[in-house]
């Protein structure tokens, strides 16, 4: 029953998969999550996203993760870190 899962979440989603086909290049991120108290401007919100994803990529390489704005800070959670890049 697990294989029968597994592999139709593969197939008929994408949901699952296999972690050989992977590029060795930084994913974007699934989702990127605002505060709701964040008062910014939607153009200072991207380049501030560009940045993170910058600096992400000189210290590790990861797929699947969230951005979330906060006031003061911007987080990345979760993810996949490919360390054999």
């Amino acid at each position: 029953m697990l294989e029968y899962n597994t592999t139709s979440l593969r197939r008929g989603f994408g949901q699952l998969k296999d972690v050989r086909h992977e590029t060795n290049d930084l994913g974007k991120p699934s989702i990127v999550i605002h505060s709701s108290t964040l008062v910014k401007d939607e153009d200072d919100i991207v380049m501030e996203t560009n940045e993170v994803l910058t600096e992400l990529a000189k210290v590790e390489l990861r797929k699947r993760y969230a951005i979330v704005h906060a006031e003061k800070y911007i987080y990345i959670i979760g993810g996949l870190n490919r360390i054999d890049h």
